[in-house]
């Protein structure tokens, strides 16, 4: 991550629940500033919390891709002073995008520097957002209470965020998302795409799957220390908020970032990591394992 800053304060992310999985989030600088919001799938769960904090909806709204969940939001709270962001592919299937957003491009919100990541697999034209406050590393979040107001179900996270990233439907805790319009080697490439980031580089994921996926890896590596201590700690009770997470835990029990290694590879009696992605994924669709 390399990037010209604004400030050196940290950046207050919310996390807002919809659907029963589904994750919103909220991102400014400060508790005064609007910021802007990814991932408006439903609106009545996004008004209800916008009205519990007494404020407006952010005029800056990103979505990682053209799925209803995901962007379906924006039908009721689209103005016509709303920027709509989303990566240029996805774009014209998003509502009301009005600002297509090329591999690597950054916008700067709020003293907030956003760069789109273009991740296609899952859908043609996924982005992945990385959003710096500044060029310090992160710190150790302290443990966050669940709030609910009305529809709304959210955890804000106030302090020790310097820079995070929000993955969509492309990477999720000990997960990965299903390969719609991609394939095996373009998961791959994202996922040592994902490799060079910072181990603290916080991860927002777009869904909670973490109890479903953690059952799974700990089929693939029954062994792993990683993955018995992520499993220990999850239960499948509602609501329950096993986010964020870092690219540096990711590494240790995601099998999807772990397809290049010798545990993976002999667990799978399989050499090659483009065919290691295939089968976990197609066992994970089919419930194998």
């Amino acid at each position: 991550i390399n990037a010209e800053y604004m400030g050196i304060q940290e950046m207050i992310v919310s996390a807002i629940r919809m659907a029963e999985d589904n994750y919103a989030y909220w991102v400014r600088k400060t508790i005064k500033s609007l910021g802007f919001l990814i991932d408006p799938g439903y609106a009545p769960e996004l008004i209800s919390y916008f009205k519990a904090q007494d404020l407006p909806m952010p005029q800056h709204i990103f979505a990682t891709h053209k799925h209803s969940d995901h962007c379906g939001g924006l039908k009721e709270l689209y103005k016509s002073t709303t920027k709509v962001y989303a990566g240029e592919i996805d774009a014209p299937s998003v509502p009301f995008c009005n600002s297509p957003l090329k591999d690597g491009q950054t916008v700067l919100i709020d003293e907030l520097k956003i760069t789109a990541i273009h991740a296609p697999c899952h859908t043609k034209g996924h982005a992945l957002y990385c959003v710096e406050a500044n060029d310090k590393p992160n710190e150790k979040l302290a443990s966050s209470e669940i709030k609910h107001d009305g529809e709304a179900l959210w955890v804000d996270y106030e302090a020790g965020i310097n820079r995070a990233i929000f993955t969509g439907d492309t990477l999720f805790v000990a997960g990965c998302g299903r390969f719609f319009e991609g394939t095996a080697p373009e998961m791959l490439k994202i996922m040592d795409n994902l490799h060079k980031f910072p181990d603290d580089l916080y991860v927002f994921p777009g869904h909670e799957y973490a109890f479903s996926n953690v059952q799974f890896a700990i089929q693939v590596e029954p062994t792993n220390p990683a993955t018995k201590s992520l499993l220990a700690a999850h239960t499948a009770d509602k609501p329950q908020f096993y986010i964020p997470s870092t690219i540096g835990a990711e590494k240790k029990h995601n099998i999807f970032m772990r397809c290049r290694t010798k545990e993976i590879q002999e667990r799978l009696k399989c050499e090659d990591p483009v065919l290691c992605m295939k089968k976990l994924r197609e066992d994970k669709n089919g419930g194998v394992f």
